[in-house]
């Protein structure tokens, strides 16, 4: 069986029509969030300023709970805790409270407690969470998981 020009050709595209209908994309840029909820997110800087590291105190995140509209974390030397309020990008952050450790190095802890105090809305670009007080930016975060504190005890599937 001898097949003509236009017809080979004509199979030719339909075939590569459907296997390209049949191929599976992926949207996201590998380690992107498309979400502020349910992840950790570590802190980076604020604003313009890098996090200065301190010896004695761990890094800071800030977690997102989807199921009960609460927020917690770590602020460098205690553990804080609260709720939240999210309407699209709008975000913020009530009830902030927080265990009373005596520390040395609380001045980055004090100021980030402050900055959760001021934010009006979120946004997120690949991994990284940006906080804004009104049209501000005031605090970076990196998707990932957070080094926890060694005082505290997280049960084993909850981190």
């Amino acid at each position: 069986m001898k097949l003509n020009l236009p017809l080979l050709q004509l199979l030719m595209i339909l075939g590569i029509i459907f296997m390209a209908g049949c191929t599976i994309r992926n949207t996201s840029v590998a380690g992107e969030q498309n979400t502020l909820l349910d992840t950790d997110w570590v802190l980076l800087s604020f604003a313009e300023n890098e996090v200065p590291a301190t010896p004695k105190t761990n890094t800071s995140f800030i977690h997102f709970d989807s199921e009960n509209d609460k927020v917690k974390g770590f602020a460098g030397c205690n553990r804080f805790f609260g709720t939240y309020t999210l309407k699209g990008e709008r975000l913020s952050l009530h009830s902030l409270g927080s265990t009373r450790m005596a520390c040395p190095d609380i001045e980055v802890e004090n100021y980030l407690m402050k900055v959760f105090e001021t934010v009006t809305s979120y946004k997120i670009a690949g991994e990284l969470l940006t906080l804004y007080s009104k049209n501000t930016a005031v605090a970076i975060f990196r998707a990932g998981e957070a080094q926890r504190p060694d005082h505290e005890v997280v049960p084993e599937g909850q981190q």
